[in-house]
């Protein structure tokens, strides 16, 4: 597939701006407390799965606890706006991901952080593509039976999305496929998928690492995507 047509989500670890130069100036004693880094998700997400893998790795290089706080809420902003009003020590990372620091930039007027000026990104560790998820019981074994059960009934069948990044790749389907699927706003990824799994909604996408709970439980489907 031509690469324009890909979507590609990353993980990265930021610090607030200025942070960088502090624990520069203090290498010998960084880090001297437990890290905290902070998912602007709900638990049980891919980006919560992942600040905890590498955060394992912190503490085991650092001798260091890593604390994964979550903070779900406004599409990621409460999260990021944590880690920007933070004191900027290096002590308090954020897991950014495409909806903080690329979809919102377009979705949220007057957006309170600049995503360039406001941090500093220390490393990008996690980048996959998005999977469309139905119940296991669903008619639907792939786009092929999906694509047309959504054209003939426009506006009926629901995706749940919890952020921009589960938002955006339904939308491009729909664009792409030329039909109609009405998103349902959820505050985290577990009260989507509940909704799924009891049938409340019709599919959902996210970015769920190969052979999680989630995978298990649902029918993934593999989108149109970079992973």
């Amino acid at each position: 597939m031509n690469n324009k047509n890909k979507i590609d989500r990353r993980a990265v670890l930021a610090l607030a701006a200025g942070a960088l130069a502090a624990t520069s100036a203090k290498a010998d004693q960084y880090p001297s407390r437990p890290i905290r880094i902070i998912v602007p998700f709900g638990p049980g997400g891919s980006g919560d799965i992942t600040a905890r893998m590498i955060g394992k790795v912190i503490e085991d290089k650092t001798r260091q606890a890593v604390i994964v706080d979550n903070r779900p809420g406004a599409n990621g902003i409460i999260g990021t706006m944590a880690v920007k009003t933070a004191e900027p020590d290096g002590h308090t990372v954020l897991l950014i991901t495409t909806s903080t620091h690329a979809a919102n930039v377009s979705l949220v007027r007057n957006l309170s952080y600049d995503p360039a000026r406001d941090f500093t990104v220390v490393g990008v560790f996690r980048s996959s593509g998005s999977y469309l998820m139905v119940r296991p019981q669903a008619p639907w074994r792939d786009f092929a039976a999906f694509i047309p059960a959504a054209k003939a009934e426009p506006g009926k069948l629901m995706f749940g999305y919890f952020n921009a990044s589960s938002r955006t790749p339904p939308e491009y389907l729909s664009r792409l496929a030329g039909i109609e699927l009405r998103g349902v706003p959820y505050r985290a990824i577990g009260n989507a998928v509940t909704d799924l799994m009891s049938a409340r909604s019709t599919a959902s996408s996210s970015t769920p690492p190969r052979r999680t709970s989630i995978c298990a439980a649902a029918r993934c489907v593999r989108s149109r995507s970079r992973g």
